[in-house]
This record gives structure tokens, sequence and C-alpha cells, in this order.
């Protein structure tokens, strides 16, 4: 018998599992059944919690998307361009901004110090939303013309402040 099996009978009567679990509970005293019943207040407000948390993400992602993306959309390829087929078929599709970006080790010259560094190299159109905001008041266009420049963000790795070295931004 299929019902048997999440539900017990006492005189005919069907008692659902959930009765059935604080029934068993308030067996070991009342002391017990307060601590059981704090257990499911705090997992359904934990529930509450993860679901208005995650509809606060959903709504801030959807009103700011864009501008947090650069864009209304990215696609990417791994080590390598995208193809003229590729590229024109986004270009059907709407304004496209390229990006390219590497990952790899920044040493000072006299090699006291290394940490791992992250390259992005921009298009004239980036970004397509929002603007590049740099200190001083300087402009992404600014930077452009300039020959060499270079804008680093700020925050040094956690091995830099521990050992209590200056990051390679600052030098």
């Amino acid at each position: 018998m299929i019902a048997a099996e999440s539900r017990a009978r006492a005189g005919g009567i069907e008692i659902p599992l959930s009765l059935r679990l604080a029934l068993r509970e308030l067996r070991g005293g009342i002391a017990g059944f307060y601590v059981f019943v704090a257990c499911i207040a705090l997992g359904a407000m934990t529930l509450a919690a993860v679901g208005t948390l995650s509809a606060a993400i959903q709504h801030a992602l959807s009103r700011e998307g864009r501008v947090l993306l650069g864009g209304d959309f990215e696609a990417s390829v791994i080590h390598r361009q995208a193809s003229p087929e590729e590229r024109g078929w986004l270009e059907e599709k709407g304004e496209v901004s390229e990006i390219a970006t590497l990952r790899s080790m920044g040493r000072l010259a006299d090699g006291s110090s290394q940490a791992l560094v992250q390259i992005k190299a921009v298009d004239g159109a980036y970004p397509l939303y929002g603007e590049a905001r740099f200190e001083g008041g300087k402009t992404l266009a600014a930077l452009r013309g300039a020959p060499g420049a270079v804008a680093v963000e700020r925050g040094p790795s956690r091995s830099a402040r521990s050992e209590g070295r200056r990051p390679v931004s600052d030098r």
C-alpha cells in the first residue's frame, strides 16, 4: 500500500507526515519540540531570504545589465578572433564592440615582486552602454590618444598587502 509509506493510520484516520514528526518530537518533551519548531522556522526564513535575494539580484541585472555587461549581449571565442562570418552575423544584429583579454604574470624589472595580471584591450566602440571612469576625470578617449597609455585597476593582491609591499601599480 503506497499511502502507508507516507502516512500512518490511527484508528482509520490518515496522519500527515509533518504531524507525525511533530508528535514524535513531543514524546521527547516540550523542550525538544521547541527546538524542532525553531529549526522549521529557521529553515522557512532561510528559504524566504534566498528567494528575496535572488529576486533582488535578478531585478538589478535586468535593470543594470547593459551597463554591467557594456552591451546587450556578450559572445566570446577562446584563443582566436571572431571569423569574418561570425563578426558579420553579429553586426547584422546590432553594434559590435571587440575586446581582447590576456592573463599572465607581471613582474617588476628587478624581479622583486610579481603578481597575476589581466590585460584588457578595447576598441573605439567600448563601452556600448555606460562609460569608463578613471581617476582625475580622465576619459577613455584621452587615454587612447596618449601613446603607451595604460589604465590600472586599483586593488593590490592579498599577498602584496600581507607582506607589506606596495602593489605593482603604485611603483
